[in-house]
């Protein structure tokens, strides 16, 4: 007698259910029934309709690709890459509103471009791990999974979008050389080229650092005049991120000095810009004082129309006029 079972015969029963009944038949339609959710897209293959089933029933998705034909399941792969582009663009442009200027279309690319090449990396991993699973699904389906999970992930985001764009409005944070600090806030021009310059201004550094603040350092003159002084201005290590401001006496590029050598205080300090400063009252005092400041307006827009970063003119204490400021 053949001890197998039969058609008839219902499958051992899972741990926890209770004994089938002897003679229960074997209910032949569950095995041809579609996991729950795994069920073809209703409606249209439009835009619209595809977001839809991707939020309120993604495994259809996952089905609709398994069993479409090369045509159509090719169109919908397109679709879904489409919505992951555009959602992604558009929560990486309000992202860009942090701090505008350039970041408005380099936040959406580096976005978009980091979520696809980070995909097309997985890609091959998901494939083959899938197959050792056991799952029995083409490439494209695979495909169409990754594609579908990152569109998934763009819908979310510009869900989010709103709500991220307030938070960008509302910030104490400013754009300031092209870095985005917390507060409109510069540690000021203070000193460099002394004994105890070089621990003054490494200080400062760190503290702008740790607020995300802006910092300027002391007139770099000591430095051109000494390369040897170069080192008491180089804090970049200790502020890496923060804007850094180098600085040369506006009345220098009377005595000689030139582009060259406000290039060469940018690249000593690695400076996102360079100040001018104004200081007439302190060189009439001092013994050693340069006082012929004739000519400087021209002198600083030359500098500033030439030099590799913004200019900044700064007076060291005692302020500008309106009429000053203005020129």
């Amino acid at each position: 007698m053949n001890d197998e079972p039969t058609d008839d015969t219902p499958p051992p029963p899972l741990p926890g259910q209770p004994e089938p009944s002897p003679g229960t038949p074997r209910d032949k339609s569950a095995c041809n029934r579609p996991h729950v959710g795994f069920e073809e897209m209703e409606g249209g293959k439009t835009f619209s309709n595809t977001i839809n089933t991707l939020l309120r029933k993604p495994l259809s998705v996952v089905y609709t690709l398994e069993v479409e034909k090369r045509e159509d399941g090719r169109k919908l792969l397109v679709r879904l890459l489409c919505i992951s582009v555009t959602c992604l663009a558009i929560f990486g442009l309000v992202v860009g509103t942090f701090s505008w200027n350039h970041q408005l279309w380099a936040a959406p690319l580096k976005i978009v471009g980091g979520l696809l090449f980070s995909g097309l990396l997985c890609l091959p991993s998901l494939y083959i791990f899938a197959c050792l699973g056991g799952l029995e699904a083409r490439f494209r389906t695979i495909v169409g999974i990754l594609c579908g999970l990152i569109a998934l992930s763009g819908l979310l985001l510009v869900g989010f979008a709103p709500v991220v764009w307030l938070f960008s409005v509302s910030s104490t944070s400013v754009t300031f050389l092209g870095r985005t600090r917390r507060a409109p806030l510069l540690i000021s021009c203070m000193t460099g080229g002394t004994g105890a310059a070089s621990r003054i201004n490494k200080n400062l550094a760190i503290a702008a650092e740790e607020c995300q603040v802006a910092i300027g350092l002391g007139s770099q003159r000591k430095a051109l005049e000494d390369a040897t002084q170069a080192r008491t201005f180089q804090v970049r290590e200790q502020a890496p991120t923060v804007p850094l401001i180098g600085n040369l006496g506006a009345g220098q590029l009377n005595y000689g000095f030139g582009i060259a050598e406000c290039e060469a205080c940018v690249s000593m300090i690695g400076a996102d810009a360079l100040a001018l400063h104004l200081n007439p009252l302190q060189e009439a005092i001092q013994p050693e004082g340069q006082c012929d400041f004739s000519g400087l307006l021209e002198r600083i827009g030359d500098t500033a129309r030439d030099l590799s970063v913004p200019v900044i003119v700064k007076e060291i204490g005692c302020g500008l006029s309106e009429d000053v400021g203005r020129a």
